[in-house]
């Protein structure tokens, strides 16, 4: 997926986040977190296991192509503001059902 999805500034929002309690990450869908692929630069010595490190201000994650499709967490208003107002924009990847 990260090879056919590059992104020029580097990153995929991928739908997850933990806005509505912090560290308690959710699917778009509203269907919980099975599997996790955070960087080890998100937080502890732990996150070499995929253990995500609580940062209160950023609820939205992203893959990073830079970081081998590691995901990282960030705010969620930067992968929507325009990109004249930030450094940083993220592009998006979406899933839905094709109806036969």
């Amino acid at each position: 997926m990260v090879q056919t999805y590059r992104s020029p500034v580097g990153t995929l929002w991928i739908g997850l986040n933990d806005i509505n309690k912090e560290d308690t990450f959710v699917w778009e869908d509203g269907s919980s977190l099975a599997y996790s692929n955070f960087a080890t630069s998100e937080g502890t010595a732990n996150n070499t296991q995929g253990v995500h490190t609580p940062h209160p201000n950023e609820d939205c994650v992203v893959i990073d192509i830079g970081a081998r499709g590691k995901w990282r967490d960030y705010q969620c208003d930067l992968h929507t503001t325009s990109i004249i107002d930030v450094a940083e924009l993220h592009s998006y990847l979406c899933q839905f059902k094709l109806s036969a």
